[in-house]
């Protein structure tokens, strides 16, 4: 039988390729949390909230797959202020953006103009002290996520990028989800075992802590309440790019099959 690839497994596909010109700007992924995406319909936003550290010169590019005509991006300080913005009417959105005070600062991804649903991201660099993940470095993990979302047959709806190192943990609280999920992680070269928790009201409702790099768990969230994603880089060889996604079960898979 052959795999579909779904809207957001292609739109992972398309940032493998849109990041080999991103590298042009020679500047270094931020540490921690530096890229995530999601599944947007026409005229919708979605907000991902980190730490910017002031005095610090962040680059943040912003784009989508098919489908994408038209991607704004915003920065707001924690009063909801917009502090930077680019609002052309172009597909691909970037912003350089100098805080004077650390804090919690809100990427905001509005898809202004749009056909269906497709999956628009982010990335944020810095510049200096960045880290220098190569084209080739990021389309492989980009690719192997596709991968299993493809063998899944899930339709990715969120994704995130981290640099991690050994024993250490990022947990992601998302909410609007709704329905029958799948959590998986993949990571660069150096990483050896990975491990997913998935939480909900602060227990634990699935989790994959075998000693393998392609933790997978299956989680329902019926009512669409917020629910937390925590990886864990349990061990390999130093700093390793790692990415994670939440992707929805295919109907078929839900659906009943006469044998």
């Amino acid at each position: 039988m052959m795999r579909t690839i779904k809207t957001g497994t292609g739109a992972l596909l398309l940032l493998a390729l849109y990041f080999t010109g991103a590298h042009a700007f020679s500047q270094g992924f931020d540490d921690g949390w530096n890229s995530g995406g999601c599944v947007l319909t026409n005229g919708a936003s979605a907000d991902f909230t980190r730490e910017f550290k002031s005095y610090r010169t962040y680059t943040i590019i912003a784009s989508g797959g098919d489908g994408a005509i038209d991607v704004d991006l915003e920065i707001r300080d924690s009063r909801g202020r917009v502090v930077a913005e680019d609002k052309q009417s172009e597909k691909t959105a970037v912003v350089v953006f100098r805080p004077l005070v650390s804090g919690d600062y809100t990427i905001r991804l509005t898809l202004a103009k749009g056909i269906g649903k497709p999956l628009c991201h982010f990335m944020v660099f810095v510049d200096s002290g960045g880290w220098d993940i190569s084209p080739e470095t990021f389309a492989t993990v980009l690719l192997r996520l596709a991968a299993v979302a493809t063998v899944l047959e899930a339709e990715v709806e969120r994704f995130y990028g981290y640099i991690m190192r050994p024993s250490e943990k990022m947990d992601m609280s998302i909410s609007g989800l709704r329905g029958d999920y799948y959590a998986f992680a993949v990571g660069s070269d150096h990483v050896s075992d990975l491990d997913l928790v998935v939480r909900r009201s602060g227990l634990t409702i699935a989790r994959d802590d075998f000693d393998d790099a392609y933790p997978m768990c299956e989680f329902s969230n019926l009512f669409g309440s917020s629910v937390s994603v925590e990886v864990s880089y349990y061990s390999g060889k130093g700093a390793a790019f790692v990415m994670v996604a939440v992707g929805k079960k295919s109907s078929s898979l839900l659906s009943p099959r006469r044998l």
